[in-house]
């Protein structure tokens, strides 16, 4: 014969564990929650902010994009004035 002892079941009763003890119930323990707390980064500002747009924005993109196609957006003027802010900023 076999020196195995047999495998039992666990109990089925849902207040007792598997070795007959009782097991503690939701009311014995009380749950501590903490408070939940949000932190957006720099990035998701920005974001937050790009994604804002109003309708005056949107008549500037319309008009810029109209003259480029017209090929009426790159002046002299506005190079030049590109240009010297560029010096500008390496400065």
């Amino acid at each position: 014969m076999s020196d195995i002892a047999p495998v039992s079941r666990p109990s089925l009763n849902p207040t007792l564990g598997t070795n007959g003890t009782a097991r503690p119930t939701p009311t014995d323990t009380p749950v501590r929650r903490g408070s939940d707390r949000l932190e957006l980064s720099s990035t998701a500002r920005l974001l937050a902010q790009i994604s804002d747009t109003s309708a005056v924005r949107q008549e500037l993109v319309n008009s810029v994009k109209g003259e480029i196609d017209r090929g009426t957006y790159e002046t002299p003027e506005k190079l030049s004035s590109a240009v010297d802010r560029l010096f500008e900023e390496l400065a």
